[in-house]
């Protein structure tokens, strides 16, 4: 100590100039760091969800919830399992001990729920770690004096949205409250029974037909390019002109009828979900960032 005190009072400029050059180090490093509101945290929960269609809350409990339950909850590093049974599908929650590597964990996991054994129409379990990169940094809402519902949809998905989903470090950006138009089939039961098709049937084939099919690389003139067969709908014509094939018989003679001749197609507009601002109709926007990002526009 006596040697530090004898050497500060024989080098008062080099105390000065060292003081000098850590405080200006400690301004600029301070103006140069990251403030986040939501920082990137590392949480040790991972979520696994499983889909049973047409099972009641209690099926979904007794053949999905509980066996999964039952292969998580000895894993090491294991802390509480947590489960919620819906109609349709099962949430797990997993909670680890802290420390533990989660992506050790989630393979562990992987593993574990592939021996289990699920009912006949259940779909695979997902996994899913649960991070603070999923919570959204930043919620907007878009409404107009001047605009309606409709016209607003058109003006927040085609200029507005692309737009911040250009800004450096977005991840996401989901809407919310928007108005969307659908194709609503009323099928003519009287005509499909005479030609021996059902409501079923049909909508398969419309679904296997509305698909856009690659067929590889091939070589043109210009230079090798990618082909592809686009088979989607893209407009309420083209849906009504579809062929649908018809199984010969004795009082069926056509081997294909047009879809509008079985069926009444109309476009009806609704809205997907209801967003308010105000009292007034709006659009959400929830903003997720990308992991080790900070928002520009922040």
């Amino acid at each position: 100590m006596k040697g530090l005190v004898n050497f500060v009072l024989h080098n008062k400029l080099a105390v000065w100039l060292l003081t000098i050059i850590i405080t200006v180090s400690g301004i600029y490093s301070g103006t140069r760091m990251n403030m986040e509101t939501i920082p990137d945290i590392s949480i040790p929960y991972l979520m696994v969800m499983d889909v049973y269609p047409g099972a009641t809350p209690e099926k979904v409990m007794d053949e999905v919830s509980m066996p999964l339950e039952k292969a998580v909850e000895n894993l090491e590093g294991v802390k509480s399992v947590y489960s919620n049974s819906y109609s349709n599908m099962a949430n797990l929650q997993v909670e680890y001990e802290y420390g533990v590597d989660m992506d050790e964990a989630k393979r562990a996991l992987d593993s574990a729920l592939e021996a289990v054994t699920l009912p006949e129409g259940a779909q695979a379990p997902t996994v899913t770690a649960i991070s603070m990169n999923m919570m959204p940094v930043v919620a907007l809402s878009i409404a107009s004096d001047t605009e309606d519902i409709v016209e607003l949809t058109s003006t927040v998905e085609e200029i507005l949205l692309p737009k911040i989903e250009k800004i450096n470090g977005v991840a996401s950006a989901t809407i919310a409250g928007q108005h969307i138009e659908e194709v609503q089939l009323t099928y003519n039961e009287t005509k499909m029974a005479e030609l021996g098709l059902t409501e079923d049937t049909v909508k398969q084939m419309i679904q296997a037909s509305d698909l856009a099919v690659s067929l590889g690389l091939y070589e043109f003139e210009e230079g090798e390019q990618a082909v592809a067969v686009d088979g989607k709908f893209m407009t309420t014509d083209e849906l009504k002109e579809m062929l649908i094939p018809v199984t010969p018989s004795e009082t069926v003679t056509v081997p294909f009828v047009k879809l509008s001749d079985i069926a009444t197609i109309e476009e009806v507009g609704k809205v997907q979900s209801v967003s308010r601002t105000n009292g007034k109709e709006a659009i959400s926007i929830q903003i997720v960032k990308g992991q080790q990002q900070t928002l520009s526009m922040l």
